[in-house]
């Protein structure tokens, strides 16, 4: 395997599970707990084993309980189980729980030295020969955004019991032990508890863009950035953010909608930039990631890439027409993107920074809540959004622009806005905004205090 091989990052569901306690046995990875935390004489409680296949390969999993022999007092068969093994198909990186229900008599002895043992004995299901595809003490980070409906309620549920590592070995088998206590029973309804298995998390389920890339690479870069061009962008752009902005609360100026379709564009125009973009596209410039033998670890996409990847594999009909895909179905994605970008441009063409990008970050993300939430104000737009659309007016050029006129509008866009929303609290952004208008008048020969 060479050193660009890309390694998928699995979820480490157990570990998020059981804040790290693990026992690597053989091609799994496991842990024990008792549910509920508090047992009582005479009532059920359950034997939950969690597991996490550490393979690529279907592994037959069985795991048998064994129960205390006798109570505190030394009376036999005081623990009791219907069925005291279960057997699974354990699919490639699978993580889930089985359930043993075990009861107890109501005489049984109160103590707080009690165990319970589960042993375990895998072996591959097929001929195949397994792959370590999880590292001993984990996996990636779990995103609670990309689990299953539910699972985020489940794990969460999980993570509230006392997960045990202890192993214990036999001749014959290798297992966990977990330590509880008993307490006293009082009159009250029983749980009918059953045994069973609960899939958590199973290859379906991961969301990895990496290997979405490697997926559809070629559809990338022979069907959807060659489409992504200035005079292919324009209108479906211009009409888009219209539209939305419209709903989000702010409806747009002509010249406002040109420069924000404008800073969107452009962000889809660095993914496959010329050799002049390629100096200023950074992070999303794609063709690094195009060839064959790209390194695809510690992969960072544009959000807009990520989405849409997602899209066409959901729907392959979008790549029948890329921009409109985008701006319908995406529009959300590329928008943070463009915010990001515009933040950078804006600090370029000034020549002073704007926050750091933690507080670029923040600031982004409230922009975005008051875009969903249909609350957008002029700071919102401007900040940096249509100023970044300003610089980027001279990089996404049509056939019939003319940017001496252009300048002319921005500036009358400005102006209007001004006689609008001006006053002491955003006395400052206007500051900021003159004197990105004069950078941009003075590219093109005008003095701005004179016009």
């Amino acid at each position: 395997m060479t050193d660009k091989a890309y390694i998928p990052n699995f979820p480490d569901i157990l570990g998020e599970i059981t804040g790290g306690a693990r026992v690597n046995i053989g091609l799994v990875q496991v842990a024990l707990a008792i549910r509920p935390r508090v047992i009582r004489a005479g009532r059920p409680f359950e034997a939950i084993m969690l597991v996490q296949n550490a393979s690529d390969t279907t592994v037959d999993f069985m795991a048998r309980v064994h129960l205390p022999d006798r109570d505190a007092d030394g009376k036999k068969k005081r623990f009791v189980t219907k069925l005291d093994k279960l057997v699974i198909g354990l699919e490639p990186a699978q993580v889930g729980y089985l359930v043993l229900p075990i009861s107890t008599l109501p005489d049984t002895a109160i103590s707080a030295d009690y165990a319970i043992t589960m042993d375990v004995k895998m072996k591959p299901a097929g001929d195949s020969k397994p792959r370590r595809i999880r590292f001993e003490d984990g996996g990636g980070e779990v995103i609670q955004e990309h689990l299953a409906d539910g699972m985020s309620d489940a794990i969460e549920q999980l993570t509230h019991l006392n997960w045990s590592a202890d192993k214990v070995s036999g001749l014959r088998s290798t297992g966990l032990q977990v330590k509880f206590g008993l307490m006293s029973g009082t009159v009250g309804k029983i749980a009918d508890l059953k045994a069973g298995w609960e899939s958590l998390w199973t290859m379906s389920d991961l969301v990895d863009n990496a290997l979405m890339l490697q997926k559809f690479r070629k559809q990338l870069a022979t069907k959807v950035l060659p489409t992504l061009t200035a005079e292919k962008l324009y209108s479906t752009a211009v009409l888009s953010v219209g539209e939305k902005f419209e709903k989000a609360g702010f409806p747009l100026s002509k010249w406002e909608r040109i420069v924000i379709a404008k800073m969107m564009s452009l962000v889809l125009i660095f993914g496959a930039p010329n050799k002049v973009q390629q100096l200023v596209a950074g992070r999303f410039n794609l063709q690094p990631y195009l060839a064959d033998d790209a390194n695809l670890n510690n992969l960072t996409l544009p959000h807009w890439t990520v989405e849409f990847l997602n899209l066409i594999n959901r729907e392959p009909r979008a790549l029948q027409a890329p921009p409109k895909a985008i701006f319908q179905l995406c529009f959300e994605a590329l928008l943070k993107d463009a915010t990001e970008l515009a933040f950078h441009r804006v600090e370029t063409v000034l020549g002073e920074s704007l926050g750091n990008e933690g507080e670029h970050e923040i600031y982004i993300k409230k922009f975005l809540d008051d875009y969903a939430a249909g609350e957008l104000t002029f700071m919102d737009v401007y900040l940096p959004l249509v100023m970044g659309g300003i610089t980027a007016a001279d990089m996404v050029v049509l056939p019939d622009d003319n940017m001496e006129n252009a300048v002319h509008d921005l500036r009358e866009m400005v102006d209007a806005r001004r006689s609008q929303f001006q006053n002491e609290d955003n006395a400052g952004l206007f500051q900021i905004i003159d004197r990105l208008m004069e950078k941009v008048l003075l590219k093109y020969g005008y003095d701005a205090k004179r016009m």
